[in-house]
């Protein structure tokens, strides 16, 4: 009898690690899918204060390069660093 209580102790053991560990992996998974969608979300407004205000600076006529600056902008995008910072 109790070479069966201890088998059936083991066993239950290891369901009871692998149903913990299953749950922090979900747990990670699921914090890791916020955060990314946060920094999408941060970044996405980031953009668009940035469009808003070259357009303003645009139409007000205070910027006239604008070649310049579109030049300046692929040049950004060819570089690693920017990405990274």
């Amino acid at each position: 009898m109790g070479s069966f209580r201890k088998k059936i102790s083991i066993r239950l053991g290891f369901l009871y690690g692998f149903t913990f560990l299953i749950g922090v992996l979900a747990v990670l998974v699921a914090s890791r899918q916020v955060l990314v969608k946060s920094l999408e979300s941060k970044a996405q407004a980031v953009a668009d204060s940035v469009f808003v205000g070259l357009n303003a600076h645009m139409l007000a006529g205070i910027m006239d390069q604008r070649d310049t600056f579109l030049d300046g902008l692929k040049d950004i995008k060819r570089d690693k660093r920017c990405l990274c910072s």
